[in-house]
Protein backbone atom coordinates (compact mmCIF):
# COMPACT_ATOMS: atom_id res chain seq x y z
CA UNK A 1 0.00 0.00 0.00
CA UNK A 2 1.41 3.36 -0.95
CA UNK A 3 0.68 6.70 0.64
CA UNK A 4 0.52 9.86 -1.48
CA UNK A 5 0.00 13.46 -0.43
CA UNK A 6 1.05 15.18 -3.65
CA UNK A 7 -2.25 17.02 -3.87
CA UNK A 8 -1.83 18.58 -0.42
CA UNK A 9 0.41 21.27 0.96
CA UNK A 10 2.26 20.50 4.20
CA UNK A 11 -0.31 22.56 6.12
CA UNK A 12 -3.17 20.45 4.76
CA UNK A 13 -1.75 17.10 5.90
CA UNK A 14 -3.92 15.85 8.74
CA UNK A 15 -3.11 13.66 11.72
CA UNK A 16 -4.89 10.81 9.95
CA UNK A 17 -2.64 11.39 6.90
CA UNK A 18 0.46 11.12 9.13
CA UNK A 19 -0.83 7.92 10.71
CA UNK A 20 -1.51 6.45 7.27
CA UNK A 21 1.99 7.46 6.17
CA UNK A 22 3.54 5.68 9.18
CA UNK A 23 1.42 2.58 8.50
CA UNK A 24 2.40 2.59 4.85
CA UNK A 25 6.08 3.00 5.72
CA UNK A 26 5.90 0.18 8.25
CA UNK A 27 4.28 -2.10 5.67
CA UNK A 28 7.01 -1.28 3.15
CA UNK A 29 9.78 -2.00 5.66
CA UNK A 30 8.26 -5.40 6.44
CA UNK A 31 7.60 -6.22 2.78
CA UNK A 32 11.03 -5.28 1.43
CA UNK A 33 13.08 -6.24 4.48
CA UNK A 34 11.26 -9.46 5.28
CA UNK A 35 11.40 -8.86 9.04
CA UNK A 36 8.45 -9.02 11.41
CA UNK A 37 7.91 -7.90 15.00
CA UNK A 38 9.80 -10.24 17.31
CA UNK A 39 12.72 -10.67 14.91
CA UNK A 40 14.84 -8.28 17.01
CA UNK A 41 14.85 -5.33 14.61
CA UNK A 42 13.63 -1.75 14.49
CA UNK A 43 10.16 -3.17 13.91
CA UNK A 44 10.05 -4.08 17.60
CA UNK A 45 9.80 -0.37 18.34
CA UNK A 46 8.07 0.88 15.19
CA UNK A 47 5.11 -1.52 15.45
CA UNK A 48 4.09 -0.49 19.00
CA UNK A 49 4.45 3.16 17.94
CA UNK A 50 2.10 2.73 14.96
CA UNK A 51 -0.33 0.55 16.94
CA UNK A 52 -0.62 3.31 19.54
CA UNK A 53 -1.13 5.97 16.86
CA UNK A 54 -3.99 3.91 15.45
CA UNK A 55 -5.93 4.57 18.66
CA UNK A 56 -6.27 8.21 17.50
CA UNK A 57 -9.70 9.75 17.53
CA UNK A 58 -10.75 13.29 16.74
CA UNK A 59 -10.86 14.02 20.47
CA UNK A 60 -7.30 12.79 21.02
CA UNK A 61 -4.63 15.19 22.17
CA UNK A 62 -2.09 14.55 19.42
CA UNK A 63 0.90 15.54 21.55
CA UNK A 64 -0.09 13.14 24.33
CA UNK A 65 -0.83 10.44 21.76
CA UNK A 66 2.61 10.77 20.14
CA UNK A 67 4.27 10.85 23.57
CA UNK A 68 2.45 7.65 24.54
CA UNK A 69 3.33 6.06 21.17
CA UNK A 70 7.01 7.00 21.65
CA UNK A 71 6.93 5.50 25.15
CA UNK A 72 5.51 2.27 23.69
CA UNK A 73 8.27 2.30 21.06
CA UNK A 74 10.94 2.55 23.77
CA UNK A 75 9.30 -0.29 25.73
CA UNK A 76 9.39 -2.37 22.55
CA UNK A 77 13.06 -1.54 22.01
CA UNK A 78 13.87 -2.49 25.60
CA UNK A 79 12.07 -5.82 25.20
CA UNK A 80 14.67 -6.76 22.59
CA UNK A 81 17.16 -7.07 25.48
CA UNK A 82 15.44 -10.36 26.32
CA UNK A 83 15.65 -11.70 22.76
CA UNK A 84 18.70 -13.92 22.40
CA UNK A 85 18.09 -14.79 18.75
CA UNK A 86 17.88 -12.19 15.99
CA UNK A 87 16.06 -13.42 12.91
CA UNK A 88 16.80 -10.36 10.75
CA UNK A 89 18.89 -7.22 10.67
CA UNK A 90 22.53 -6.77 11.57
CA UNK A 91 22.09 -8.43 14.95
CA UNK A 92 21.33 -11.68 13.12
CA UNK A 93 25.09 -12.02 12.52
CA UNK A 94 25.80 -12.18 16.25
CA UNK A 95 25.58 -15.12 18.59
CA UNK A 96 23.36 -15.47 21.64
CA UNK A 97 26.11 -14.46 24.08
CA UNK A 98 26.66 -11.15 22.28
CA UNK A 99 22.94 -10.32 22.22
CA UNK A 100 22.06 -11.16 25.81
CA UNK A 101 21.00 -8.09 27.79
CA UNK A 102 21.70 -5.63 24.96
CA UNK A 103 18.82 -3.89 23.17
CA UNK A 104 18.74 -4.15 19.40
CA UNK A 105 20.54 -1.05 18.07
CA UNK A 106 18.01 -0.48 15.28
CA UNK A 107 15.05 -0.77 17.61
CA UNK A 108 16.69 1.54 20.13
CA UNK A 109 17.66 4.11 17.47
CA UNK A 110 14.14 4.15 16.02
CA UNK A 111 12.67 4.61 19.51
CA UNK A 112 15.10 7.48 20.14
CA UNK A 113 14.03 9.22 16.91
CA UNK A 114 10.39 8.81 17.85
CA UNK A 115 11.04 10.15 21.36
CA UNK A 116 12.74 13.19 19.82
CA UNK A 117 9.72 13.67 17.55
CA UNK A 118 7.38 13.56 20.56
CA UNK A 119 9.56 16.07 22.44
CA UNK A 120 9.62 18.41 19.43
CA UNK A 121 5.84 18.29 19.19
CA UNK A 122 5.47 18.90 22.92
CA UNK A 123 7.72 21.95 22.80
CA UNK A 124 6.35 23.43 19.58
CA UNK A 125 2.59 22.80 19.69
Amino acid sequence: RQFHVREKSIREISVVDWIEAFKSGLSAIMFYGGAKPGHRTMLDSLCPFVETLESFSSSSDIVKLVEEAASCAMKGANLTREMTVALAGRSSYLGEERLKGIPDPGAYAAAAWLSATAETLRVNL
